[in-house]
């Protein structure tokens, strides 16, 4: 499996290209923006893009949606409980205090059972609310991709709305006792890491 990471946009952005290199199947995680280096990547390894997998709906994380085809754009898929973040994107924005945006165009919303594979690898949708109510990690055997649940010595902002530091904690304990402690740690933004280096800076 080839995991390539691209740092994009300027709240230093992860979006991830992940290849099964026996079905040549490819994912993106996440689209901040300008996709097309990630496209040209997964072309250089003869792979083709299965899904566009988004972790959570804020707009650092889907805005790249916007730069794409729209056959490509059927391609992303988002976690059920955000899509009221995409209907009401420009309420976050102001929040921020950031320029509005348009919103992308994502048909295909998914939870917890809806089936995903790369290859003849299933990709675990573990639902994660706290920092967006849809937050989700995906696991591809035993690498995580954690969004903007867990960080390097560090976990995702609750003090945005509709977030919650109550349930971004029952998150974190939850990913604690499932995973095992090898577990790689892809996260949304920062370096990478691992279950066993972040689970020992809590006591749950």
């Amino acid at each position: 499996m080839i995991i390539q990471k691209f740092i994009k946009g300027p709240l230093g952005n992860n979006n991830y290209v992940v290849i099964d290199e026996e079905s040549h199947e490819a994912i993106i995680i996440d689209c901040t923006q300008n996709p097309q280096d990630m496209l040209d990547f997964i072309n250089s390894k003869s792979a083709k893009l299965k899904y566009i997998l988004l972790t959570h709906g804020h707009f650092d994380h889907i805005l790249g949606l916007n730069e794409l085809s729209d056959d490509i754009i059927q391609k992303a898929y988002v976690h059920e409980n955000d899509k009221f973040l995409l209907d009401n994107i420009n309420e976050f924005m102001d929040f921020i205090h950031f320029p509005h945006v348009i919103a992308p165009k994502i048909n295909h919303f998914f939870n917890e059972k809806t089936p995903l594979f790369l290859g003849k690898n299933p990709i675990q949708i573990i639902s994660t609310p706290g920092h967006t109510p849809g937050c989700v990690c995906f696991l591809i055997d035993d690498n995580l991709f954690s969004g903007d649940t867990l960080f390097y010595h560090s976990r995702g902002r609750t003090d945005m709305p509709k977030s919650s530091e109550k349930e971004l904690l029952n998150s974190l304990k939850k990913l604690f006792s499932m995973l095992p402690e090898g577990t790689y740690v892809f996260p949304g933004h920062g370096q990478k890491t691992t279950i066993a280096q972040e689970k020992i800076l809590y006591h749950f």
